[in-house]
């Protein structure tokens, strides 16, 4: 065994006895496993059932987690994730060929099991915070492991992948160009010089990864998300600008290489141009139509086995839709579409106006950064989803429950914190504030009494309360003989 393999199997069995103390640990290292891919790091990708393993570890530790299910079965993104469980069921019964669609769902149930468990162990601000850099944290290690190789050979091609989700050049340029906008996003969220400047180089040598990636998809996209960020921004030409050079010296270094790949978009002879996508899209369309309830079935299988038929020739290099929405709607009909758009297009909405929340309620605190973060990853997603084909995506489903987890701690912590604050603001203006209201003496103890105007005649005059003998210090009482006694 090497001694790459050695740290591996070390780091994920601490992880996995962390995780049956604290399941919250162990979804970390879940997510975390998932995303940076340290198999592939290892050069023992496949040879461990490492994922497997961290995951039941982890649902060991669902029952301490029972109280959160109230808010977690409220949750609008968890009801569509598992909403869309229902026609994507019924499209694998319904298939041409069921057991080329059940393969794929079983893989998948996996990923989805593990997605549900976001939402319902963190319900907290301060463990959302640690997720959301977590993520940050392992794709901008992607982004720095590839784009810092493409600058020490001068420019390259990147024509494979990296693990995981990310198994091709086209999958490993989605998920950094989708990773971008949260990393330079994140610089909002934390408090250390250092940690921005490292986040900003994170940004940096993942726009190389992208560039060299050669991904037509990712580059696209990858304009859409400058033009965002700059809109967002108070300074936008120059923040327009500082983003742009970043990408000069990738794009200096494979020019050449990358203005032939982007010039296929245009030319209809190029294998995989854009003239052939429409082809898979218009077979598409016709395929839908004689399934346009239940699908061909989860999986793109099923899609790839039967597609010769719509298209007029054999489907000789198995090529997929290449655009997500008309995979979904050709592999589980129109009902799993419907439901797919209102998480993509619903969350962005409404993560917008989250945002516009927290910057008038939380000013000045960079609260807005969480929801900007999940919104401009979507739009990515939304955008270079077009030209791929991603219904198995990882780090798209990750999203969404972060965008669950987001909805969980808006509504019942800072919602409440907000409105607590406004309270106690709007009190201290009106001068209603009471003042504090003296603490109880305990049991059986004697307090003097507060002053009062003019002499007490008696101890009991004093306090009236007082009962028992006379405490050391005070006048024996007058009686009415003793007062008459003296006034005479």
């Amino acid at each position: 065994m090497a001694i790459r393999q050695l740290l591996l199997n070390l780091v994920v069995l601490v992880v996995c006895a962390v995780g049956l103390v604290n399941p919250l640990i162990g979804l970390y290292g879940y997510v975390w496993y998932s995303l940076m891919r340290p198999d592939a790091l290892a050069w023992a990708e496949g040879m461990y059932p490492h994922s497997v393993t961290i995951a039941i570890i982890t649902l060991l530790g669902v029952w301490r987690y029972v109280p959160n299910y109230i808010h977690w079965l409220r949750n609008p993104f968890v009801l569509l994730l598992l909403l869309l469980q229902v026609p994507i069921l019924l499209s694998n019964f319904m298939a041409p060929y069921p057991q080329l669609a059940w393969d794929p769902y079983l893989r998948f149930t996996r990923i989805l099991l593990m997605c549900l468990m976001i939402p319902l162990f963190i319900q907290k601000m301060i463990d959302f915070h640690r997720l959301m850099l977590l993520m940050v944290g392992c794709l901008m290690f992607v982004g720095f492991k590839y784009g810092l190789f493409g600058l020490r050979m001068g420019g390259i091609r990147i024509d494979v992948g990296y693990g995981g989700f990310m198994s091709d050049n086209n999958t490993l340029a989605m998920a950094l160009v989708m990773a971008l906008p949260m990393a330079w996003y994140a610089r909002g969220i934390v408090e250390q010089q250092w940690a921005k400047t490292v986040l900003l180089a994170g940004c940096f040598f993942s726009i190389v990864a992208i560039v060299m990636s050669h991904s037509r998809a990712a580059a696209l996209t990858l304009g859409l998300v400058y033009l965002v960020i700059a809109a967002r921004s108070k300074y936008k030409l120059v923040t327009l600008a500082v983003i742009v050079m970043l990408s000069f010296p990738a794009l200096y270094l494979v020019q050449d290489s990358f203005k032939k790949r982007m010039r296929t978009l245009e030319n209809p002879e190029e294998e995989g141009s854009a003239a052939s996508r429409i082809e898979y899209a218009k077979a598409a369309v016709r395929m839908w139509k004689d399934y346009p309830v239940f699908g061909v079935g989860f999986g793109t299988h099923n899609w790839v086995r039967i597609s010769g038929i719509y298209l007029g020739h054999a489907n000789m290099r198995r090529h997929v839709v290449h655009n997500n929405y008309l995979q979904m709607l050709v592999d589980s009909g129109t009902p799993a579409l419907l439901i797919l758009c209102a998480q993509i297009f619903g969350g962005i909405w409404w993560l917008g106006k989250s945002a516009r929340r927290m910057t008038k309620l939380f000013p000045g605190e960079g609260k807005e950064n969480y929801p900007i973060m999940l919104q401009m990853s979507l739009i990515a997603f939304a955008f270079c989803s077009v030209f791929a084909s991603r219904t198995e995506y990882d780090f798209y489903y990750y999203l969404i429950m972060c965008c669950g987890c987001w909805w969980i701690v808006e509504k019942n912590e800072l919602l409440p914190a907000a409105a607590e604050r406004a309270a106690h603001a709007s009190a201290g203006a009106a001068g209603t504030e009471q003042a504090p209201r003296p603490m109880p003496s305990p049991v059986g103890t004697w307090q003097p009494a507060p002053a009062m105007v003019g002499p007490a005649r008696t101890l009991r005059d004093a306090d009236p309360e007082v009962t028992g003998p006379i405490p050391k210090g005070w006048r024996r009482p007058f009686t009415s003989s003793r007062l008459a006694k003296k006034e005479s």
